[in-house]
């Protein structure tokens, strides 16, 4: 899908962003009345997010580094939860300048080519043409932000996109390979196709596991605006899961 990019710095010129948070909580339960009521949560939450910037005459890097920590000030051998760090996002990017190519490599969350979420691993994308690039994907898939990275389960995959390709209609279509322990899991492939103009869009996706000969995914979001500024969208959900 298409996204907006941030402002960019000056050529040659380095940019830094920070944000950074706290907040304490506590939780107390009572199960009986004539109970005592007990303590439990009382935590420390921190979350920081750092984004760092370089524009060159060649390259564009950007890094950015998304951690939360929740420090238990119970502690474990009184009941409480423990420490708890996690990890959201841990990548770096590096574009060509003239925006043909471009690789992402780290922790990071995709949501299109086939792949379904956040992964550790490695994204790059070629722009041969105008609205025409082609995708490699490549890494390990991330069930929760507090694990490390899972070298039991990989992935890979490619993905083809062609904006305006009949008028306004953007169609992309990928295949992906994926295993757990050098055991097949998922061998898909997929077609996207997006929609838009002044008043109205429509996404949609179709996601089939050769492998397993089952639909995984049908999806289609529509919405439309219309003169009095109603908007009317309409959605249709078919998956299977696990």
């Amino acid at each position: 899908p298409r996204s907006s990019r941030p402002s960019e710095p000056e050529r040659g010129s380095w940019d830094l962003s920070t944000g950074l948070s706290q907040y304490y909580r506590r939780a107390m339960d009572q199960l009986d009345a004539d109970q005592a009521e007990v303590v439990t949560l009382s935590a420390l939450f921190t979350d920081l997010d750092l984004s760092v910037r370089h524009s060159g005459e060649k390259l564009d890097l950007r890094g950015r580094v998304t951690i939360n920590q929740q420090h238990d000030l119970i502690g474990e051998d009184a009941g409480g939860p423990g420490d708890r760090n996690s990890v959201s996002y841990a990548y770096v990017d590096v574009d060509s300048a003239a925006r043909d190519w471009s690789l992402r490599f780290g922790r990071q969350t995709l949501r299109s080519g086939g792949v379904l979420g956040r992964f550790d691993g490695a994204h790059a994308a070629y722009e041969w043409s105008d609205g025409r690039r082609v995708h490699f994907t490549t890494g390990h898939p991330v069930e929760s932000t507090r694990d490390s990275i899972d070298g039991n389960r990989e992935f890979y995959g490619a993905a083809v996109d062609f904006d305006d390709l009949i008028g306004a209609w953007d169609f992309s279509t990928f295949v992906t390979f994926g295993t757990i322990e050098g055991i097949e899991d998922r061998r898909a492939t997929g077609l996207e196709v997006r929609y838009a103009d002044a008043s109205r869009s429509l996404t949609t996706l179709v996601d089939y596991d050769v492998g397993y000969a089952v639909l995984n995914t049908a999806l289609a979001l529509g919405t439309w605006r219309l003169e009095n500024r109603t908007t009317l969208s309409a959605l249709v959900d078919v998956r299977t899961s696990p």
